[in-house]
């Protein structure tokens, strides 16, 4: 049925025709039979253009359905929610309305729509669904440790799968759970020192923090964190990457660099030392050329000759742990070594201990490094002298 303008009451005439919200009237088939003046205010149209039109011809195609079917519910008596469809303005756009509907009864058998632009509303709330969707996508598939839980209990509520694979424990395990209870923290301080500095700077931001996993090992973090200010109170958010195998990689390089440091400084000492041993053996070697015809004299040249000799040997392995000079092997006669080395050897046992020698003839002949060879020989004789209380022989 078509109202007659006339015979409303002047109140609620001007309570609908000043109101900001679209009042329309249907009948049972949704042809529109009366239109407030704001729908001009609201969607451009003047109420001429929509009276005795089909309201579904301006609703968005995939909202029709669910329009129409609210439309018959109305009609068998059933009340409904309201609900939001997109309407066409008349310049082409799409505006979100949410409406409202009312059937009359079975005198005026018309059904009242009460509609409200929602599209600020709408456009405000499919962008927070937006943020939240990505914010829950990154949350979940992020590499990083993450995990949401109660400020005032630490209770976790949520975790993702880089946290269950880096400490460990399931989400049925984690969720209800406290950090404490399932101690990640190490211990209740370590958290409260956390939270402490989270409070003094409103967050935190690559903050290094160790973490415990479910077997008890270490893992190293670095933990940017947040609060979230919720409808249900106030959340931690954790962000957290693992350092570990980093740290473990840096403290190897750290060595590293140390042991070069170090090989660059031996190597320069050895240098200067093999400087002062050419000078130190050449006087040797005149010295001996000088004391031709005096034994005695000759042999005490000699053993400086040895022992500068000695030190070249271990300057050249000096060189060699710097990485400046490789040992070299050679093809050495033991029988003849030893000879050599015996008076250098008596020297070092001291004259309570004689040095004796069994060569054998056919001792083989060795590729060895002399220098090395000579400090295990060296070796085996301070250990036996020490060995030794009283002897006459080593």
């Amino acid at each position: 049925m078509t109202i007659d303008n006339n015979s409303m009451q002047p109140f609620f005439k001007a309570l609908i025709e000043n109101s900001r919200d679209i009042v329309m009237l249907l009948n049972a088939d949704g042809i529109i039979q009366y239109l407030s003046p704001s729908i001009t205010t609201l969607f451009g149209y003047n109420d001429r253009e929509l009276l005795q039109t089909l309201v579904f011809d301006r609703v968005h195609e995939e909202d029709r359905n669910r329009a129409a079917s609210g439309l018959q519910q109305i009609m068998a008596g059933n009340d409904i929610a309201p609900f939001i469809v997109r309407f066409r303005h008349k310049n082409g756009n799409w505006k979100f309305v949410e409406v409202i509907a009312h059937y009359l009864g079975q005198d005026i058998s018309d059904v009242m729509l009460t509609a409200r632009d929602v599209t600020e509303f709408e456009a405000h709330t499919q962008a927070r669904r937006l943020i939240d969707a990505s914010f829950e996508a990154a949350f979940s598939a992020s590499s990083a440790i993450n995990s949401i839980s109660i400020v005032e209990t630490g209770e976790l509520v949520s975790v993702n799968d880089s946290w269950v694979d880096a400490l460990g424990w399931t989400r049925e395990e984690a969720i209800g759970k406290t950090a404490n209870d399932l101690n990640v923290w190490g211990n209740v301080q370590n958290r409260a020192k956390v939270l402490s500095t989270m409070e003094k700077n409103g967050g935190l931001r690559a903050y290094r923090a160790e973490l415990t996993t479910k077997t008890g090992e270490i893992c190293v973090v670095r933990i940017d964190a947040a609060y979230l200010h919720l409808p249900a109170g106030t959340r931690l958010y954790f962000s957290a990457l693992n350092i570990t195998e980093q740290e473990k990689t840096e403290e190897k390089l750290r060595q590293s660099q140390r042991l070069e440091a170090i090989g660059h400084l031996t190597g320069g000492i050895a240098h200067d030392y093999n400087n002062m041993l050419g000078i130190v053996l050449g006087y040797a070697g005149l010295l001996q050329s000088a004391l031709e015809g005096q034994p005695k004299l000759l042999g005490y040249s000699e053993q400086i000759s040895q022992a500068g000799e000695r030190g070249a040997s271990l300057t050249k392995k000096l060189l060699a742990f710097s990485k400046q000079e490789m040992v070299e092997a050679v093809e050495l006669d033991v029988n003849a070594l030893l000879t050599d080395q015996r008076s250098l050897l008596q020297t070092v046992v001291t004259a309570r201990i004689t040095v004796k020698m069994n060569l054998s003839a056919n001792l083989w002949r060795i590729w060895v490094d002399k220098g090395d060879f000579e400090d295990v020989l060296m070796n085996l004789c301070i250990n036996a002298m020490h060995a030794m209380d009283v002897g006459d022989g080593v």
